[in-house]
């Protein structure tokens, strides 16, 4: 992905765009050098296998640790939002993550939407192992060729060879919100296919994070 020339390291983890990559909007006017720390919200899968919004929200605390930014423990976060009688999840509207910011001493927080989490199908191919035996004549003798050749005959060798392949799909939207005017200054969407959830979780992350 091709990178715009950061003010800061939350502006190298969020402003970055491409043509291949993620679709993104960025509030070009905003100085996200005022961003020193974040925090991440879990993210919201109403919709999805239950406990994703969590493992996303995880691979996104890792991206941003590694680009510098920092991040403040979940457990807090979701420790205030329980005081405050709110859910954990991405569906908690900008007014309140600003208050909850607030209260936590974060310049933003990063939330969101996980469309689709799923293995859509699985494909399973069966190979017939087949063996070279030596060919046999009527008295139970090898049979070889004039030249000493050893003639041999494929045997099916009673076993089969079971080969599974799995279309895994992540769709995930994610916005950071600033938390001193409760402005969304950067927005994201990508969706990733690959054989399993781990790997298309990761690359969506990392492509929506860098």
């Amino acid at each position: 992905m091709r990178l715009i020339k950061p003010a800061a390291a939350v502006m190298l983890a969020f402003a970055a765009f491409g043509c291949a990559g993620p679709r993104v909007a960025v509030n070009r006017q905003y100085d996200f050098s005022k961003i020193k720390t974040v925090a991440v919200l879990d993210f919201s899968d109403i919709n999805v296998l239950r406990g994703a919004g969590s493992t996303v929200a995880d691979e996104f605390t890792f991206e941003l640790l590694s680009l510098g930014v920092k991040v403040v423990e979940r457990s807090r976060l979701n420790e205030i939002l329980r005081e405050q009688n709110m859910q954990s999840s991405g569906l908690i509207d900008n007014a309140a993550l600003t208050r909850t910011g607030k209260l936590l001493g974060v310049d933003a927080i990063v939330t969101g939407t996980v469309n689709s989490y799923n293995v859509q199908k699985e494909t399973v191919f069966y190979n017939t192992i087949i063996e070279k035996v030596p060919q046999l004549d009527a008295k139970g003798k090898v049979l070889v060729s004039a030249g000493g050749e050893v003639f041999y005959k494929d045997r099916h060798a009673g076993m089969t060879q079971e080969t599974r392949l799995a279309e895994a799909e992540v769709d995930v939207s994610a916005r950071l919100v600033e938390v001193e005017g409760g402005l969304v200054v950067w927005a994201s969407v990508y969706r990733y296919k690959t054989l399993d959830l781990l790997t298309a979780r990761q690359a969506v992350v990392h492509e929506l994070s860098y």
